[in-house]
């Protein structure tokens, strides 16, 4: 019985020496890390079409996504750049509207559709930073700069009055855009927050791959996609 009571003494004692190694202020010329988070993308969507007929009213709803990054950190003063790699899974709904279709007795307004996309995309950000608060253990940062994403894949589906179509392809694999935001540290604990402006607006056409549909039909939109990101992570 003895031993058990000691057991349970230790077990708080160990989780606290790992609780205040993670608090530890570590300066160095040089740090890597990971983290972990959620996203929400928004499109900016100038057009859409299918099968060359442009679609009206259309209204963009976001849904949160989740990305995972590895990063390293070059500190020089309270100046520190920092290139990552992430891997970036976004998702969201576009709604829209055939056009009306003319009848005998007056037009027909369509019934209101729904575009679903899910996207896979690797991005590589370098981002320049600044500490405005830097004392051990505590860090407050700011931080801009490039980020490239290249689309891995990236699926629509439309949910029509007919029936549900699926597109693929993406004929615009890079993505250009400037992200910017602030970061809290703790110790080794920190939380980012970053808004990524998307700088080029993509053009893309996808082919359906839908085997209901007899032929193959075109999906196309003009859009630029910005994107808000909330991560938490860890730094070595």
């Amino acid at each position: 019985m003895k031993k058990l009571y000691l057991l349970l003494l230790l077990i708080p004692l160990c989780g606290g020496v790992h609780a205040q190694r993670l608090l530890e202020f570590r300066d160095k010329n040089f740090n890597f890390g990971g983290k972990i988070g959620l996203n929400a993308s928004f499109p900016i969507v100038n057009s859409l079409e299918i099968d060359g007929i442009q679609m009206e009213n259309i209204r963009v709803q976001y849904r949160v996504g989740w990305q995972g990054t590895l990063f390293g950190r070059i500190n020089i003063d309270r100046f520190f750049i920092e290139p990552s790699i992430s891997f970036v899974h976004m998702e969201g709904d576009i709604g829209f509207n055939m056009p009306d279709i003319s009848a005998d007795n007056g037009s027909i307004r369509q019934p209101s559709n729904r575009l679903t996309y899910r996207s896979e995309m690797l991005e590589i950000p370098v981002k320049l930073g600044f500490y405005l608060v830097r004392e051990a253990p505590y860090a407050l940062s700011v931080g801009v700069g490039p980020a490239v994403r290249y689309n891995m894949k990236t699926n629509y589906t439309t949910r029509m009055s007919d029936l549900a179509r699926k597109y693929e392809d993406d004929d615009t694999r890079f993505r250009i855009g400037i992200a910017t935001g602030v970061g809290v540290t703790i110790g080794m604990l920190f939380l980012n927050f970053y808004y990524e402006f998307g700088l080029n607006e993509v053009g893309s056409t996808f082919r359906t791959i839908d085997d209901t549909v007899g032929e193959t039909e075109t999906l196309r939109f003009d859009r630029r996609i910005n994107t808000m990101s909330f991560s938490l992570g860890v730094l070595f």
